[in-house]
């Protein structure tokens, strides 16, 4: 097929002039070479640019991918470290331990420690411990001469039973508290103080050996736990086992959780002992008890010590001693 070149209409092969403008037909082959000249080459050309793939791109995405293995490694290794790190700050993390407990002077205790990675000399101020659940008072504090290792010397509260003792101590500083268990067996009381004992002159105190001693103890110290969870949770439920129910307490406990509950109160038995035992009968004593409270008194935002003598009286049911009735309080200090 032949254009003009002229004016590009489509002229036919035998034709000698451009029907459309005039111009001699020697000329058209010009034309219809240059459109067979160029067909070709385009169609080479898009063959060409099809298969052709940037080798940049293919750059680009090597790279990419380096980066991105690059991250992944510098981020697993970041974690590693982190973790290795962090179990080094465990390692120098303050510490006590409870190397000794001695009780060669007993009552008189000596709990010796070694105190690791503290930057300064521990302080007696924040130090608490417990023998039990009862917190001892009066602790004295001696450093030992390698700089690290200290004596903490206390009393007991409970010099007149022997057996097995837990105790627990805590050192709390910048809000930072270490608790640390330890454990003795308190031994048992001799001879001479057995006759040093029955030779009271009050026969209705009970002396270290009578029979029913143990088991008052244990009802006193079932009857102070109890008490103040009763407290603290505002439900009597937890000291109807401490209590003989054929007397009066459930009901002022009662009232009492009620107005505990209203005014937001909560209390903490820092100390107790027990004074003296009085026998009333074979079925009931008297028990006088030193107790120490910290007393919370969350609506006022405020807390007090408090300390207070109160007499009880326990009987003795088919389940074993039980306290009967409040017989007096005495608030001895407060502060």
């Amino acid at each position: 097929m032949n254009y003009c070149k002229q004016c590009g209409k489509e002229i036919n092969n035998n034709a000698k002039f451009c029907p459309n403008c005039g111009i001699p037909v020697d000329s058209f082959s010009l034309v219809e070479d240059e459109y067979e000249d160029i067909s070709p080459l385009n169609d080479d050309y898009e063959e060409d640019f099809i298969q052709y793939k940037d080798p940049k791109k293919k750059k680009n995405k090597i790279i990419v991918a380096i980066i991105v293995f690059a991250l992944l490694v510098v981020a697993v290794s970041g974690g590693i470290f982190a973790k290795v790190t962090l179990d080094q700050k465990e390692k120098l993390k303050e510490n006590i331990e409870i190397t000794n407990v001695d009780i060669t002077n007993y009552p008189n205790i000596v709990v010796s420690i070694k105190a690791n990675n503290y930057p300064k000399s521990l302080d007696v101020k924040n130090f608490t411990l417990k023998e039990n659940d009862t917190f001892q008072k009066n602790l004295s504090l001696n450093m030992e001469l390698e700089g690290n290792d200290y004596k903490i010397s206390y009393k007991t509260s409970d010099e007149s039973n022997s057996g097995d003792r837990d105790i627990k101590v805590s050192y709390s500083e910048d809000n930072h508290e270490v608790v640390v268990d330890g454990n003795y067996t308190a031994p048992k009381k001799s001879n001479d103080s057995t006759t040093s004992s029955n030779s009271s002159t009050n026969g209705n105190v009970v002396n270290t050996y009578d029979n029913n001693e143990v088991a008052i103890k244990q009802a006193i110290d079932n009857y102070e736990k109890s008490y103040i969870r009763m407290v603290n949770s505002k439900d009597t439920y937890y000291v109807r086992d401490a209590i003989d129910l054929s007397g009066g307490l459930m009901n002022d406990f009662t009232n009492t959780v009620k107005s505990y509950s209203e005014q937001g109160i909560n209390e903490d038995l820092m100390d107790y002992k027990i004074e003296k035992i009085n026998k009333i009968s074979d079925q009931q004593y008297e028990v006088t008890n030193y107790e120490k409270f910290h007393i919370s008194y969350n609506k006022e935002n405020k807390s007090v010590y408090t300390d207070f003598r109160t007499v009880y009286v326990l009987n003795k049911t088919s389940t074993g001693f039980k306290v009967y009735s409040i017989k007096n309080i005495d608030k001895i200090g407060s502060k």
